[in-house]
């Protein structure tokens, strides 16, 4: 403002009382800031006569506004037959772009008006949109003040300003508290009137600072009941979806079911573009991610991922059984896995502990591509959300424990019966021969360890007795006895009966079978004639016997055998010539 405070060169000529509006028989008084008000392009163009009057004489003229503004009172120029560049080379016309600072147009104006003085002109003409302003200024408050200053500065140079409104732009609130309290004079189609309301500026800042005031309260208390009203809402459809997720719970779903259903609901109440559920591995000690739907794609966080839970954020949900919250995660990143959520466009994210029973089965995690997207309320509801889902897990696994307790005690019934009907009691070995004892010694020996044991003998000798008496007084004779004659099971047959095979690997293969190596786990497995088997069957045996592993005909999948520590012993027979 300092720049509009400059008188600038003193004219030497006389200066006009009053100026020609361009509007037949209407003139303004020198010094004057006057409204025209325009509702059609019409009457916009009528405008333009103000700054015609002024080019057709000697005057200089200045207009400032957004570019399509400018280019349309331009347009309008050049089809009254003025040449706009030339004016413009000249600088007798002088065009200005909008700003977002009412201050910064003030200083760019002032200075326009003191290079036009200097360059000789007797009169300054500036035509102004106001209208554009409100696009860009943040309020009323600043308009009205910005007004005030360019009739404070008005007096200053030898000018006459007129300020053009769009009575459709304009805001109800601005043309009920007086949009043109700072103008004396109020043009409106072909007539120039005094504005009864006209206040001057400094009075009109006292007022508007009261006025300024009312509207924030009003505001103010606007705002309040939008936000009551909001959270309002938001609370009852949180309160829907509750009743729709603990529904999903007690609907007997898959895992996968359940989880899919869970984000559903929640992406109806919670913003998110991916959400992901970690479950505990206890043997492993990682948390795998075990369901994931997402917008986001990623090569790296995928369904299987697994990682320790000392070594990311969602461990630290795991271990420490408490919320995390990210607002910005562009500022707040500590952990690698967090850098690579960043890489894939997650700026915001929760994730709360999946709690059952006191013990922490894993986490439920929800990411936004937006920083600031979460709150605390999102915490805690997301972690009633969390209880109810833990719940589930741990009723799945305890039924899945149950489900493969029952089929495995059936299948070993459907066994153990067909093996009592071949059952020979250990007390029925009768003998005392020097020979017999000695077995027997060593049998009492090796039974309570989990050695594998090869028994020698011709047929008839009494290999399978041996073998009933190992496993009778070893520590898993609560645990069956597993039979196989290798000799009697087909070449194409007998890894089928070993290793067992799943569903579809070869033809007839119509269910999963179980092969005697998981189903002797935790007992002794008998293989009679094992010399009888295939060579290349012989080398996956060794395998077993070796690494403890081995996969079921058709599938990929490792399983392990641990016979040494958890199935007991092999106990092999073979037989061969006494020499």
């Amino acid at each position: 403002m300092d720049a509009m405070n400059s008188t600038g060169p003193r004219l030497t000529q006389p200066q006009p009382w009053t100026v020609d509006l361009g509007i037949e028989g209407e003139s303004l008084p020198l010094h004057s800031h006057a409204a025209y008000v325009w509702e059609t392009d019409r009457e916009f163009a009528d405008a333009v006569r103000f700054l015609e009057a002024g080019l057709r004489g000697t005057d200089h003229c200045v207009m400032f506004g957004h570019e399509e503004a400018n280019e349309a009172v331009s347009e309008i120029l050049r089809e009254r037959g003025f040449d706009v560049e030339g004016l413009r080379a000249r600088r007798r016309l002088i065009v200005l772009g909008g700003s977002t600072s009412g201050d910064v147009i003030l200083n760019t104006i002032a200075a326009a008006f003191e290079q036009a003085i200097a360059d000789g002109a007797p009169l300054i003409r500036l035509l102004g949109n106001i209208g554009w302003g409100h696009q860009g200024w943040p309020g009323d408050k600043d308009l009205l003040a910005f007004e005030a200053k360019v009739t404070d500065a008005a007096k200053q140079f030898p000018c006459v300003v007129v300020c053009m409104y769009d009575v459709r732009a304009l805001s109800g609130l601005i043309v009920q508290h007086g949009a043109f309290e700072t103008h004396p004079l109020i043009v409106q189609g072909q007539s120039v009137r005094e504005n009864p309301y006209y206040v001057p500026a400094d009075i009109f800042l006292e007022r508007l600072e009261a006025i300024a005031a009312d509207i924030s309260g009003r505001r103010r208390t606007e705002e309040a009941l939008r936000k009551s009203e909001e959270r309002f809402k938001n609370l009852f459809e949180r309160s829907r979806t509750l009743l729709e997720i603990n529904n999903a719970v007690i609907s007997n779903l898959t895992q996968e079911a359940l989880f899919h259903a869970v984000a559903q609901a929640l992406r109806r109440v919670v913003p998110l573009d991916r959400t992901a559920i970690f479950l505990h591995d206890p043997k492993k000690d990682v948390l795998r991610l075990f369901v994931l739907e997402s917008f986001l794609p990623s090569a790296y966080f995928t369904v299987g991922l697994e990682m320790p839970p000392g070594e990311s954020h969602v461990g630290w949900v795991f271990q420490n059984q408490r919320s995390l919250l990210r607002r910005d995660l562009e500022r707040e990143r500590e952990y690698a896995m967090e850098d690579r959520a960043f890489a894939d466009g997650v700026r915001s994210y929760v994730i709360v502990p999946l709690v059952a029973r006191g013990k922490a089965v894993g986490v439920l995690a929800a990411a936004s591509t937006l920083a600031h997207r979460y709150s605390e309320e999102d915490a805690e509801f997301l972690q009633e959300v969390a209880n109810q889902v833990a719940l589930a897990i741990e009723n799945m696994k305890a039924y899945e424990e149950i489900a493969a307790l029952k089929a495995r005690l059936e299948r070993e019934n459907v066994y153990l019966q067909e093996e009592i009907r071949r059952e020979y009691n250990f007390d029925e070995m009768v003998g005392s021969s020097r020979a017999l004892m000695e077995v027997l010694g060593r049998i009492q020996k090796v039974a309570p360890t989990d050695a594998t044991v090869l028994i020698f003998g011709e047929t008839g000798t009494g290999k399978e007795l041996i073998a009933r008496a190992l496993h009778n007084r070893s520590g898993r004779r609560d645990r069956p006895l597993v039979k196989v004659n290798c000799g009697a099971i087909s070449a194409g047959l007998v890894e089928s009966e070993l290793f067992g095979h799943v569903k579809g690997a070869f033809t007839g293969a119509l269910e999963r079978r179980v092969g005697r190596f998981e189903l002797a786990n935790g007992g002794t497995l008998f293989l009679d004639e094992v010399g009888e088997l295939p060579p290349e069957t012989q080398v996956k045996l060794l395998r077993v016997l070796q690494e403890q592993e081995f996969e079921p005909v058709g599938s990929s999948q490792t399983m392990r055998a641990t016979l040494k520590r958890r199935c007991g012993p092999a106990v092999f027979a073979q037989t061969s010539s006494i020499a």
